[in-house]
C-alpha cells in the first residue's frame, strides 16, 4: 500500500474520509488535538491509497509541563469502504514511524476496532485506555458553590494567562493536558464551537483555583471538554461545583441534551466521581506504544519493557 506526505490537492478528499468515517463511527474521526491542526502544513500528515486517496495518518507533538511525559502522538482514518481497512493503517502506521527521530517517543491512538486490530498486528502494546462517557441532560439541582468561591466566564485577552498556569498545574502529570501553551490555547479560540460563556472559572480571593470548560457538539451534544482544580483545592468538592454548573450551562443555555467527556480508564478516582454523577462508559479508544524514549520500535518483539 503506497503511503505518501499529504498535498494541497488531498484536502478534500481527506476531509470527505473524515466525514464518512464520523457518520458510521457516530464520534469524531480524530481527536480534537488533531483535527484542530489540520492542513496546517507544520506536523507530520500522510496519505494512503493507489488511484484514490483510501487513508490518513496524523503525527503531532506533544510538549508536556514535564520532559519525561513530552511525546508524538499518532491517528489514522481509513475510509470506511475499503476492503482491507487493517491493512491500510498497518501501512500508515508503519510510514508514520520513518518521520519520528529514534530516541523520541511515539504513541498511536486507535479510535476504532480496526485501528486497535493494525496495532496489535504490529505487536504494539496497549498502554493506556481511554474511557468516553456519556449521561443524559439536564442534572438536578442541589450544588451549592461553596462561599469564597465566584465562577464566571473566560474573559479572552484577560485570563490566559492565570488559567494556562492553573490548568498546567492541575494536570502536571498529564502527557496532553499538562502539554497546553499560548498557541494551543489560541488555536481552540479560533475554532467554530468556541463560546467563551461556557469557559467556566472559578475564583478564590482573586486567585484562579479553577475551571470548567465545555464545549457544543451537533446533535445537541455537549461535551465537558476540560475540568481542572489546582493542587491545593483538590478534594475540596469544587470539581463538583464546576462540573454542575458546566452542565447546567450546556443544558439551559446551549440546549445540549446529552453531555459526554473523557477520562483516563486508570484514573480510577476520577471515573468513579463521574460515574456518581451519572456518567456511563460509551466508548473505549486505546493507545498503543509505537516507539519509545530510547529509540526501540515499542512491539512486543524488542527493546520494550513490557515486551
Amino acid at each position: 500500500m503506497p503511503v505518501r506526505p499529504l498535498e494541497p490537492e488531498d484536502h478534500a478528499d481527506v476531509a470527505s474520509i473524515l466525514a464518512a468515517r464520523a457518520a458510521i463511527d457516530g464520534r469524531p474521526a480524530l481527536s480534537e488535538h488533531k483535527a484542530s491542526r489540520l492542513f496546517r502544513g507544520s506536523e507530520v500528515e500522510l496519505v494512503s491509497g493507489t488511484r484514490t486517496v483510501t487513508g490518513y495518518a496524523h503525527v503531532a507533538h506533544h510538549n508536556a509541563a514535564r520532559p519525561e511525559l513530552a511525546h508524538w502522538a499518532l491517528e489514522v482514518a481509513v475510509d470506511p469502504s475499503v476492503r482491507d481497512p487493517v491493512a491500510e493503517a498497518i501501512a500508515l502506521i508503519e510510514a508514520a514511524r520513518q518521520h519520528i527521530a529514534d530516541g523520541e517517543r511515539l504513541t498511536v491512538w486507535a479510535w476504532r476496532p480496526d485501528d486497535a486490530a493494525a496495532a496489535r498486528a504490529l505487536g504494539l502494546p496497549d498502554v493506556r485506555t481511554l474511557y468516553e462517557m456519556h449521561r443524559p441532560l439536564p442534572v438536578e439541582d442541589g450544588v451549592v458553590t461553596p462561599p469564597g468561591i465566584e465562577i464566571r466566564p473566560f474573559r479572552v485577552g484577560v485570563d490566559e494567562p492565570a488559567w494556562l498556569a492553573a490548568n498546567n498545574a492541575a494536570f502536571a502529570d498529564h502527557p496532553e493536558n499538562g502539554a497546553l501553551d499560548l498557541d494551543n490555547l489560541q488555536i481552540r479560540f479560533r475554532q467554530p464551537w468556541f463560546d467563551p460563556e461556557g469557559f467556566l472559572l472559578a475564583w478564590s480571593q482573586g486567585s484562579l483555583v479553577g475551571s470548567c470548560w465545555t464545549k457544543l457538539h451537533p446533535g445537541q451534544v455537549g461535551e465537558v471538554y476540560i475540568i481542572g482544580v489546582i493542587p491545593g483545592h483538590q478534594g475540596s468538592g469544587l470539581g463538583t461545583v464546576l462540573v454542575h454548573a458546566g452542565l447546567r450551562d450546556l443544558a439551559e443555555r446551549q440546549g445540549a441534551r446529552e453531555a459526554m467527556l473523557y477520562v483516563d480508564a486508570a484514573d480510577t478516582r476520577a471515573t468513579a466521581f463521574y460515574q456518581a454523577l451519572g456518567f456511563r462508559v460509551a466508548f473505549s479508544t486505546h493507545e498503543f506504544m509505537l516507539q519509545d524514549a530510547r529509540g526501540g520500535d515499542g512491539s512486543g518483539r524488542r527493546d520494550h519493557p513490557n515486551g
